[in-house]
């Protein structure tokens, strides 16, 4: 006979194995399943955008998926709807604005955030 603390402890077991599975193969699955959804397809596009991820792909190695940056930048207004969302969270930061406008990065918290979306081991910067 199956006890009730028997199926906790297997869910409990299995449950972050099941995340990982889900994040990597429905990247925004725990988001979803939690009802959170913290950020929007678009804020992930222009993210990969801003560090070449939608040019270059992740190379792979045990298994895992791994991406070094070749780039970290994306140029647009200061009032940008999406990057201002994204420094908001302490996902990106930006020069000093000028006449055309204003550059915004990823630091190394949006890096590991886009990763942990994506499934991505995402290199950042070393300080």
């Amino acid at each position: 006979m199956v006890t009730t603390t028997a199926i906790v402890r297997f869910v409990e077991q299995h449950i972050a194995t099941a995340f990982q599975i889900l994040r990597y193969f429905v990247p925004n699955a725990v988001s979803f399943l939690i009802g959170v959804k913290i950020v929007s397809e678009r804020h992930i596009e222009l993210a990969k955008h801003a560090i070449g991820l939608d040019y270059k792909k992740p190379y792979t190695r045990h298994g895992k998926l791994f991406y070094k940056p070749y780039r970290n930048h994306f140029a647009t207004f200061t009032t940008d709807k999406i990057w201002t969302e994204l420094a908001a969270k302490g996902y990106a930061e930006h020069d000093e604005p000028n006449e055309h406008g204003t550059i915004f990065r990823l630091t190394n918290k949006g890096l590991e955030w886009l990763g942990n979306e994506l499934g991505i081991k995402i290199y950042g910067e070393k300080r």
